[in-house]
């Protein structure tokens, strides 16, 4: 009985091996389990109920194993494993030393351009001032965390630099000041080197998404007088030294850490 019960196991696995295979192989396309319902029937008279089920879930094992070994092939490079790349830390390092270079050049910008006399402790009158003559308030930067990916918070700081950038060029001709150009220029560069380290996040998500910057609302300022030009300057100048600050923390919590080995 059990030699008759082992020829007919191998006639069936010589008739229907193609079905066996496909009963346990999850599908390129699918991910729903496949098990051949013609093949279980007629084995299940051969074997035992426990050994028809034992066969049954080998099979469904198989086939998850199988479904995670399709989709971890050839998967795009973890956002933890782009850290350490050294591509993207020379990124973070040119934008490290661009921002050390803005931040000084905020204060000496603002002492060749503003020379009317503005009381900053009185920071509620400052503030409607500012949204009179319509400047927008900064992008809250936060770190990269558990709670801000790092997609979120490079996408940011390249929307509150551009917004910094738009700002002095609106007093820029105006005010006709060679260093607010020079910092306007500086701001541009850190930008692009942020939108650099940002399509290499976007490339290396599951699902990548458009490189294309992140955008933010023109910026039109109500400059009625010169009044308004030196403060629309010295607000645009607090807020951008107090959102270069908050750079400099996003940026150092995407060093690669010491013990982290180079790729």
């Amino acid at each position: 009985m059990m030699l008759q019960t082992k020829l007919q196991t191998m006639m069936l696995q010589s008739r229907y091996g193609d079905g066996l295979e496909r009963g346990t192989r999850l599908g390129q396309n699918e991910c729903v389990l496949q098990v051949n319902s013609e093949v279980f029937q007629l084995i299940c008279p051969l074997w035992s109920e426990t050994q028809a089920m034992n066969i049954l879930t080998v099979a469904v094992c198989v086939s998850v194993l199988s479904f995670m070994a399709t989709m971890t092939h050839g998967a795009p490079l973890g956002v933890t494993a782009l850290v350490g790349q050294e591509q993207f830390q020379d990124l973070v390092r040119r934008s490290q030393s661009l921002i050390q270079k803005i931040l000084p050049s905020i204060s000496e910008v603002h002492r060749s351009a503003v020379y009317i006399q503005l009381d900053s402790q009185k920071n509620s009158s400052l503030a409607i001032m500012a949204s009179k003559i319509g400047i927008p308030q900064a992008p809250i930067l936060r770190v990269v965390s558990e709670n801000c990916t790092l997609e979120t918070s490079l996408r940011q700081m390249s929307q509150g630099l551009q917004l910094h950038q738009d700002l002095l060029n609106a007093v820029l001709p105006e005010l006709e000041n060679v260093k607010m150009t020079d910092l306007s220029n500086d701001i541009r560069d850190l930008k692009l080197q942020i939108h650099k380290m940002l399509r290499l996040v976007l490339s290396s998500s599951p699902s990548p998404s458009p490189s294309s910057p992140p955008t933010v609302k023109p910026v039109v300022l109500r400059l009625s007088g010169e009044f308004e030009v030196q403060v629309a300057a010295h607000c645009s100048l607090q807020q951008l030294e107090a959102f270069s600050q908050d750079v400099v923390r996003c940026l150092r919590s995407m060093e690669r850490s010491e013990d982290e080995p180079d790729s």
